[in-house]
């Protein structure tokens, strides 16, 4: 199918309208982003922003690609550099590392899916981003890492790199997930398959997570250390919602377990307290942790999700 006739192109009339709401997503993300910043490579823990902006390059035809990276551009400048004060150079390096990120992510999605992502075929296309997400933040913790080594005094390129490349896949696989099951076209309803039950189920779901952070919070007071395999206990539960709804609904429970963590985790409680660890060992583990989790939880949603379809 050629590029300007895919099903899922933004309409000709709006694609200055989406380059706009993507510019302002992508700028709220840097907004937050920027809050939780490594103190002394200056390097996000945790990058939501590529992942959207990836996810929109993926649904719009190439032609309106070079708006829609002019309007991240201006939103990546208007929400990092007032927050800091680094030379110029190093938010260029910054900017180029994000940029190349998000044009590979979009570009080998794009390439093995020619016709296009919609609701449809999303199972087909989750794993696709999951395998593209690698390369592209590998190429991205390059870039940026060694961006900090030139730019910043004292700063160690693997610590960076490690920093960088979890923080940005991490990102990747919790919202570019999202973001496609949000944004495809669909024919039918996109969030289908739920009922009261699910909810409650939902509801049960968020508890176990509470209760875990929380047993999790009062073991590492007691003991020298929490129990390695305690972060690890999320997975049963996602595994639950991922057996017992659709799709769209497990992408959404991966990421509120995710965005969770991650706040609990800055906090100082939660799943990854270790007694003894420094702040930025202890969220390189969170972000390897439910990074793990969320790739194979989404995995088997897609596998179920295919056999469901199979049998209706």
């Amino acid at each position: 199918m050629a590029d300007n006739q895919l099903s899922n192109d933004v309409p000709p009339s709006r694609p200055a309208l989406v380059a706009l709401w993507t510019g302002l997503a992508y700028l709220l993300g840097v907004i937050l982003a920027v809050n939780f910043v490594n103190p002394g490579e200056k390097i996000a823990f945790f990058w939501p922003s590529n992942a959207l902006a990836a996810g929109v390059l993926i649904l719009a035809a190439r032609r309106h690609w070079p708006l829609i990276l002019g309007a991240v551009t201006l939103a990546y400048f208007l929400g990092r550099v007032p927050t800091g004060h680094l030379p110029w150079a190093v938010y260029v390096g910054f900017y180029l590392a994000n940029l190349l990120e998000i044009i590979l992510v979009a570009w080998l999605v794009r390439r093995n899916l020619p016709d296009g992502v919609t609701f449809a075929n999303l199972g087909s296309a989750l794993p696709i981003a999951l395998i593209a997400a690698v390369p592209a933040s590998v190429l991205s913790a390059v870039v940026g890492a060694t961006t900090v080594t030139l730019g910043l005094e004292g700063a160690s390129f693997a610590r960076a790199f490690g920093v960088w490349f979890t923080g940005d896949l991490f990102g990747l696989v919790l919202v570019l997930p999202l973001t496609l099951a949000l944004l495809s076209p669909a024919r039918d309803g996109r969030w289908h398959g739920i009922d009261w039950r699910h909810l409650g189920e939902g509801a049960l779901f968020a508890g176990a997570l509470v209760m875990i952070g929380v047993g999790a919070a009062l073991l590492g007071q007691t003991e020298a250390s929490v129990w390695p395999a305690v972060p690890y206990l999320i997975f049963p539960f996602l595994a639950w919602i991922a057996w017992r709804m659709s799709l769209p609904w497990v992408i959404l429970a991966t990421v509120i377990a995710g965005l969770v963590q991650v706040v609990a985790t800055f906090a100082g409680i939660g799943l990854f307290r270790f007694e003894g660890m420094s702040p930025t060992a202890e969220v390189v583990i969170m972000k390897v942790c439910l990074t793990t989790v969320t790739v194979v939880v989404l995995i088997l949603a897609v596998r179920l999700d295919a056999r469901r379809r199979q049998i209706c």
